[in-house]
């Protein structure tokens, strides 16, 4: 084979390998081509990503991949009969086909070949075609013996065959198949061995490069908060608590990192084995931003995206809208039971849960709204519990708080003492609040002090101020309606021993006032008092020998002044006590007036059996405070003495007013 040495520089015309022959002058078409053997190794011009150097062909993998100068110089010169011996095929892969091939960003020179022979007819000759199957996705080659030629005169005996054997040349082959439309994926492990072995047969030589898969986008978790910590948790005494998780809502605090999103990477392309590029599915991505609610904020930080809390609360993660968000108020979708939550004991001010709170489980907070069914215990620190839906032998409790049932109550205890109630429905219900509405009570038990029903059936009530639009029996139970009127019994006692208070201090206070008068009443220690007074204001004025005179009358008249400071501070006590006894006095006419004034019960309309009653309860006495709800029950049926009724019967209407002078039970 014909060596051609190339140089990088000469003084007569060069043209650049790989141009449009067919566009050159005549007379430079006219030259011998490269690949004929009288072409001169000066007419060859180097694209600037190749190095001619002593031990071959180097080529810069960076300048390569940046254009399409090294694929139109390889392309040249397979085109124009020549190949590059001792090719390294992997580099020749990776040059033309980076994105395919391993990354060489950290070398920037690769040694391709040797150099660049001519490839002469003769031994072009000796490869067949190739069949290419499918969409250009491989190759097969038919492997036989092939035989060179011989010259006239090269046998050395008449009788030698006109032909010697031969051999392919895996260099050579990588030329031809260019040449063939097979320009990537060769199998050269496989191609080398077959020529070496001299193996024959139809064998496969080329298969396309599959594309790399890329990776999806995906999110990473840098925060420890946004995981719930359901150990039981440890109480203040040591008790360890099967029934509560240590931390069921994590708190999180301002400009915490929660999220970040890992972005996709793209997959390597693949080749056809004509070289056309086989794209990769496109990995998944999604909208970060979107991911972002209320209280959070997504940051571009140096080294990526990253999902921020933008304020102080809760972390709450919603499945519904693909959501994370920081919250002022805790936001629960799985209910509360002892496989999801355990009992909950809330610090933050504000709960709102959407799934079913089961039977035996307790939810203590403040502000807590209910959206699904409660069977459990709602115990609140004095703020407003809110139920969307129904409350079934549960109970729900807000001391001098509110409590809202917009559904159903049924074997319910409901209390909120010093707090308000409203209920659309109850049956068979434990009501107590100082002030309850309900819109429709069945068998329910019903303490307040202001009391408003729209419709009672076989109620149990007690309340101060009572409003009834409709009441009438269920069934066997008549309605017992009872007005609290006060018991003034310990009141009374105790107006009369403040009363006593007075009367003694004013008796002392005369007693004393009478002994001092006595002393005033003496002439000359009146007479006395009377210059002493005058001297200090100033009204009388003194001589030194006066003074010594009066010095000796004030030595006099010492026991006297003694007695009468005495009996001065004596009734200084006395007045003190008049003066806080007469003002408890006011105070409890005040209170009583005020207890006594909306003392009332009206029922619009009597549909059955029906019976109103007057109850005394002790004056500023909570109502049945620590009564269970049978002993409320059994106080509450009772239908009281016959003085103390107000009404009793089947129809009809019912209005009255308690008046001091003239009770219902006098």
């Amino acid at each position: 084979m014909e060596a051609i040495h190339i140089t990088e520089t000469s003084d007569t015309p060069q043209r650049e390998l790989g141009g449009d022959l067919a566009a050159a002058p005549a007379a430079e078409a006219s030259k011998p081509l490269p690949g004929n053997p009288e072409a001169k190794a000066s007419e060859w011009v180097f694209p600037s990503c190749v190095n001619k150097r002593s031990d071959g062909l180097y080529v810069d993998a960076v300048r390569a991949a940046a254009d399409a100068q090294f694929t139109r110089f390889v392309d040249s010169v397979f085109a124009e009969g020549f190949y590059f011996p001792s090719l390294d095929y992997a580099v020749l892969s990776r040059l033309l086909y980076p994105a395919a091939g391993a990354a060489t960003a950290k070398v920037e020179w690769l040694k391709l070949s040797n150099q660049i022979a001519a490839f002469p007819e003769p031994r072009r000759a000796l490869y067949k075609s190739v069949n290419i199957f499918g969409e250009a996705d491989g190759a097969e080659y038919v492997f036989d013996p092939v035989f060179t030629e011989l010259e006239a005169g090269e046998a050395d005996t008449p009788s030698q065959a006109a032909a010697a054997p031969a051999k392919l040349d895996f260099d050579e082959f990588v030329a031809y198949l260019w040449g063939q439309g097979v320009r990537a994926g060769i199998d050269e492990k496989t191609v080398r061995r077959v020529i070496e072995k001299g193996e024959m047969g139809r064998i496969g030589i080329a298969r396309r490069i599959e594309p790399t898969a890329g990776q999806d986008a995906s999110i990473q978790e840098i925060s420890d908060a946004l995981h719930r910590d359901n150990a039981p948790k440890q109480l203040s005494n040591g008790h360890i608590d099967l029934g509560q998780f240590k931390n069921r809502y994590p708190q999180i605090a301002m400009n915490v990192a929660l999220l970040k999103k890992t972005p996709r990477v793209l997959g390597q392309p693949g080749r056809k084995i004509s070289g056309e590029i086989v794209e990769p599915e496109l990995p998944k991505d999604f909208d970060f931003r979107a991911l972002a609610g209320i209280g959070t904020q997504v940051e571009q930080r140096p080294d990526g995206e990253y999902i921020v809390s933008s304020m102080e609360g809760f972390l709450s993660l919603d499945t519904a809208s693909n959501q994370v968000s920081i919250t002022d108020k805790i936001v629960s979708h799985e209910g509360v039971s002892m496989r999801t939550t355990g009992n909950l004991t809330l610090s933050g001010d504000d709960y709102e849960e959407h799934g079913e709170v089961q039977e035996k489980r307790t939810v203590e907070g403040k502000n807590m709204t209910f959206c699904a069914d409660v069977y459990g215990n709602l115990i609140s620190r004095g703020g407003t519990i809110t139920l969307k839906q129904n409350l079934s032998n549960g109970r729900a409790s807000s001391p001098q708080g509110k409590i809202v049932v917009e559904g159903r109550a049924s074997s319910a205890l409901i209390e909120a003492p010093g707090g308000e109630i409203t209920i659309h429905a109850a049956e068979g219900c434990t009501i107590s609040g100082k002030h309850v509405i309900v819109e429709n009570a069945v068998r329910c038990q019903i303490v307040a002090e202001i009391l408003e029903i729209g419709v009672a059936e076989g109620c149990a009530i007690a309340a101060k101020a009572v409003k009834i639009g409709q009441s009438g029996a269920r069934k066997n139970a008549e309605a017992v309606v009872s007005a609290f009127i006060p018991d003034l019994s310990e009141f009374e006692e105790q107006r009369t021993v403040l009363k006593k208070q007075i009367a003694d201090s004013q008796a002392g206070q005369q007693k004393s006032r009478r002994e001092i008068e006595a002393l005033q009443a003496q002439p000359e220690f009146a007479h006395f008092l009377t210059l002493q007074t005058k001297i200090a204001r100033g009204e009388v004025k003194l001589s030194p020998a006066q003074q010594d005179g009066f010095k000796k009358v004030a030595v006099r008249f010492a026991p006297q002044l003694q007695q009468l400071r005495h009996l001065t501070e004596q009734a200084k006590p006395a007045q003190a006590i008049i003066g806080h006894a007469e003002q408890q006095l006011q105070e409890m006419d005040i209170q009583q007036a005020a207890w006594a004034q909306d003392i009332r019960c009206n029922i619009d309309a009597i549909t059955g059996e029906t019976v109103v009653r007057t109850m005394r309860v002790k004056f500023g006495g909570d109502l049945f405070a620590g009564a269970s709800p049978q002993e409320l029950l059994v106080k509450l049926r009772n239908l009281g003495e016959p003085h103390e009724r107000l009404f009793s019967g089947g129809a009809g209407e019912f209005s009255w007013a308690y008046s001091e002078k003239k009770t219902g039970d006098s």
